[in-house]
């Protein structure tokens, strides 16, 4: 369920933007930025998932931490929704 709605909500965010990249182009940093923002929401739904998996219970059993595929996922992701929203954020460059 939250996937789809995770989904759902970049399929928004990229129409939006697209539609916004013909009336006024968009440069290449932000593009790059969306992509990255896009793969840590990735990396992130899918950590989450790996830390609901059936290796990451048995690991927890023994270890009582999940696996550590799982936490670089999430660390992951999250690192790149910071650097995504960094480069969104930023303002347009002088000249353009």
């Amino acid at each position: 369920m939250v996937d789809s709605v995770i989904y759902g909500l970049l399929l928004v965010l990229v129409r939006w933007k697209t539609k916004n990249l013909k009336e006024n182009p968009m440069n290449t940093n932000r593009l790059i930025s969306l992509a990255i923002f896009a793969g840590g929401i990735v990396l992130v739904v899918f950590g989450v998932a790996e830390t609901n998996s059936f290796t990451s219970d048995v690991s927890r059993f023994f270890t009582n931490s999940p696996t550590d595929k799982a936490i670089w996922m999430l660390i992951g992701g999250i690192a790149a929704i910071v650097i995504g929203l960094g480069g969104l954020s930023r303002g347009q460059p002088k000249g353009v």
